[in-house]
């Protein structure tokens, strides 16, 4: 039993090395598209997000995917 959990913790940590942390990806997005990584963490919808920032939820949607994808690398700044 005990050799089963650490072969399976020792999964869950070659599978979190084979990708970029998301946390990592977030501290790298500017002020505001970082507020808009937190409230979706939370959960909350875009239409709820955008009507705390006084947006709309299409626009802060396509906003925050830039962002990643330029936090990603995979877009120019």
């Amino acid at each position: 039993m005990k050799a089963r959990s650490v072969a399976a913790g020792d999964l869950q940590h070659r599978r979190c090395s084979l990708r970029p942390s998301i946390w990592g990806i977030y501290e790298r997005l500017p002020h505001e598209e970082r507020i808009l990584a937190m409230y979706r963490r939370a959960g909350y919808p875009w239409s709820e997000i955008a009507a705390l920032m006084n947006s709309s939820p299409a626009r802060l949607q396509k906003l925050f995917e830039r962002a990643i994808r330029r936090a990603r690398g995979l877009l120019e700044p």
